[in-house]
């Protein structure tokens, strides 16, 4: 095998494309999984001239036949720019700063559409190798490259106050406790992530599980939370409660149903109706084996809200009431 990194622009791929010379589908591509979100962040990476991973590519030359080169790791950057430059989706909000509403390629000005073309990317040429080791090379790129989550993201954009005290949050026994820091969670942020959820639950009650709503309330917060003190003595309130609930692992370990649970128990701290720890545990114990066949309306709606969408807001309420209703006996 031999290896050979060079540049080429955008343009050179797009000519490559309209030429045929360029394979994007070998046969050990995966299929696209990016949504219009990824691909807009992508096309808006490469107008604002921000880095961009390297392409690499398996280069075939025949006698008498033009230059093929398959792409061995790159297809969905490469798909999102050949697509955007046909019109195949728009940027969303991504420029509106700019006076663009949702533009796509077509509506741009000349100058972005050249800064577009011209954006220069990394590219590893692979010659003179084998179809065993072009897969060999494809399954050694994925295995090698640990894809950043949305909170690792989220860590590497926000250093201001909201992020710090979530971090710091997360260091509560408690959730080792329940599950939500264990050492696998903690190595990609999950527990920060959760705890995030949990303390904005607290601060705004339930809400959907999007990762673009926590994504804005960490832009938003960043340098200020509001109304920080009142939700701190909730949060700690309701914290200190769930250090005395002594649970056998189960249903009450899974972040969705755990969620609907803190959702309940503040409701009624707030409501002066907080019931004690050890008798809650039975009535939740109980249920929750219930709940896996259900017999009564409330054990058959709750079933039905963790089916319909463990982090969609109506399913997360539709828990929580239950569950309120449920220890408030």
């Amino acid at each position: 095998m031999r290896r050979r990194p060079n540049t080429q622009t955008v343009k050179w791929f797009l000519e490559l494309d309209a030429s045929g010379q360029l394979d994007l589908n070998p046969p050990y591509q995966r299929r696209s999984v990016w949504n219009d979100d990824y691909r807009r962040f992508y096309i808006d990476t490469i107008l604002r001239d921000y880095p961009s991973p390297s392409i690499y590519l398996a280069t075939e030359t025949a006698p008498d036949l033009p230059t093929v080169h398959h792409v061995i790791d790159g297809k969905q950057r490469l798909e999102t720019l050949i697509e955007f430059t046909k019109d195949a989706f728009h940027l969303g909000d991504y420029f509106s700063s700019e006076g663009y509403s949702a533009p796509y390629y077509s509506d741009l000005a000349p100058e972005l559409r050249e800064t577009l073309a011209d954006y220069v990317l990394t590219v590893e040429n692979i010659t003179r190798t084998t179809d065993a080791e072009i897969k060999s090379a494809f399954e050694r790129l994925n295995r090698n490259t640990a894809k950043l989550n949305r909170q690792e993201l989220r860590k590497a954009q926000y250093e201001g106050k909201f992020i710090s005290k979530m971090t710091g949050l997360a260091e509560d026994p408690l959730w080792t406790k329940f599950g939500m820091a264990s050492r696998a969670r903690i190595s990609r942020m999950l527990d920060v992530e959760y705890v995030s959820e949990i303390y904005l639950l607290t601060m705004h009650g339930v809400l959907d599980g999007s990762p673009n709503l926590l994504d804005q309330f960490y832009s938003d917060y960043d340098s200020e939370i509001p109304d920080e003190d009142r939700t701190d003595a909730e949060y700690y309130a309701t914290l200190e409660w769930f250090k005395g609930l002594e649970l056998p692992p189960g249903r009450w370990n899974n972040l969705g149903d755990f969620y609907s649970l803190w959702a309940a128990i503040l409701h009624l701290y707030r409501d002066g109706q907080l019931p004690p720890a050890s008798r809650s545990a039975e009535i939740l114990t109980e249920f929750g084996a219930r709940v896996a066949e259900p017999e009564s309306e409330d054990e058959r709606r709750y079933s039905d809200a963790v089916r319909q969408g463990t982090n969609k807001e109506s399913s997360r309420s539709t828990r929580a009431n239950i569950l309120q209703a449920l220890l408030a006996e």
